[in-house]
C-alpha cells in the first residue's frame, strides 16, 4: 500500500488486525442515490450502527452515509464537499457504531456484529492503483444479486456460494461520475463465525515468513496428522476436495447459466471447517461477473433492465 502512514497502517491494514469505527455523514436526500436487491438501504445503514443507532441520526430530509475514516478525511478536504458542508447540505457526524477491521482487500471491512461488509473507495494505492468504486460497478452488483436470486443461481450448487454486493449508496454531484461517497454493501455470511477457518486462496499460497511454514503447508500437515495418512496422501486428498468445490461448480455455472467468474486467488474464499479440507468455495467481487451473450435473451426475460449494463455481457 502507498499513502498510509505507519500509525494508519496499525489501524487500517489487515495484516495488523487494527480496529476502527466507521465515520458518518448526513446528506440532503435529494443528493443521495441508492439501490438494493433486497433490504432497504436505510435499514442496512441503521443496522451497521448497532447500539449507536439512536445516537447518530439524520435530520428531516437527510440520509445517513457510512464512510471509511481515511476516505472521510479525504472527502472533507475536497472543495466540492466543503462547499456542500458550508451550505448545510452535508454534515459530518463523526465516528459511530461497532468496531470494524479490514479484510484482505483493505477497503472492504468486517465486523462480527454486522450483517454487511461495507466496501469503500480509499485515497491510497493498493497493488499499484487507487481503488475507487465506480458507478457502473455499484449498479452491476445490485443487478447480479437480483438476477442470481430470480434465476435460482444462488442455490443450484451447495458447494458454491457468493458474497453479493447487493446494495449501494452514494451522493450525486453535478458533472461528476463519482463523488467519492460511493459505498457498496456486501453480504456477510460469516456473522458470528469469526473463528471459522474461511480463508482466501491468496492467503493460503502467500510466501511464509522467514523461518516459518506457509499457511497451506501447515494445514496439509494437520490434515495428514488428523487423518493418520502421509503428507503425500494428504496433499492429494486436499486437492481433490479443492477441485470438487472450486473447479467443478464453476464449470457447471458457465455451462448451465453462461456465467463466468474472475476467480483469481484474492476473490476466492475456501471454507476449511471440515478438518482443514475444502468443503465450499465462496466467490466475492461484483466487478468479476461475466455474462455470456448467448444467454442475453434468457436474462432479458427475467430482468429487462440488466441488458442495459453493458459491462456485464461478453462474447462466449
Amino acid at each position: 500500500m502507498q499513502g498510509m502512514s505507519n500509525w494508519q497502517q496499525d489501524v487500517y491494514a489487515p495484516e495488523l488486525r487494527g480496529g476502527f469505527q466507521l465515520a458518518y455523514f448526513a446528506a440532503a436526500a435529494d443528493l443521495v442515490r441508492e439501490d438494493s436487491a433486497g433490504i432497504a438501504v436505510t435499514s442496512i445503514v441503521s443496522s451497521l450502527l448497532g447500539n449507536d443507532a439512536g445516537k447518530v441520526a439524520a435530520g428531516n430530509g437527510e440520509m445517513l452515509l457510512p464512510m471509511h475514516p481515511l476516505q472521510a478525511q479525504a472527502l472533507m478536504l475536497d472543495p466540492a464537499v466543503r462547499a456542500l458542508m458550508d451550505s448545510g447540505q452535508i454534515r459530518y457526524l463523526g465516528p459511530a457504531g461497532p468496531v470494524f477491521t479490514a479484510t484482505s482487500s483493505v477497503r472492504t471491512v468486517y465486523s462480527d456484529d454486522a450483517a454487511w461488509m461495507p466496501k469503500f473507495s480509499l485515497p491510497v494505492r493498493i497493488t499499484n492503483s487507487k481503488r475507487v468504486n465506480r458507478r457502473h460497478e455499484l449498479e452491476a452488483g445490485v443487478a447480479v444479486a437480483r438476477l442470481f436470486e430470480r434465476a435460482g443461481i444462488d442455490m443450484f450448487e451447495p458447494r458454491l456460494g457468493f458474497l453479493h454486493d447487493s446494495a449501494y449508496l452514494t451522493l450525486d454531484f453535478s458533472g461528476q461520475a463519482e463523488s467519492g461517497f460511493e459505498v457498496i454493501f456486501r453480504e456477510n455470511p460469516f456473522r458470528g463465525r469469526a473463528g471459522d477457518p474461511v480463508i482466501t486462496v491468496s492467503a493460503l499460497t502467500a510466501e511464509p515468513r522467514p523461518g516459518h511454514s506457509s499457511l497451506f503447508e501447515t494445514i496439509v500437515r494437520r490434515v495428514a496428522q488428523d487423518h493418520d495418512i502421509s503428507v503425500r496422501q494428504a496433499c492429494r486428498r486436499w486437492f481433490e476436495c479443492y477441485l470438487d468445490c472450486a473447479l467443478d461448480p464453476l464449470v457447471k455455472l458457465y455451462d448451465r447459466f453462461g456465467v463466468a467468474l474472475e476467480a483469481h486467488q484474492q476473490n476466492s474464499l475456501l471454507d476449511l471447517s471440515q478438518q482443514g479440507l475444502p468443503s465450499r468455495y465462496l466467490y466475492r467481487d461484483s466487478q468479476g461477473f461475466y455474462l455470456s451473450n448467448s444467454f442475453r435473451a434468457r436474462w432479458y426475460g427475467l430482468m429487462p433492465d440488466i441488458v442495459q449494463i453493458r459491462s456485464l455481457f461478453f462474447d462466449d
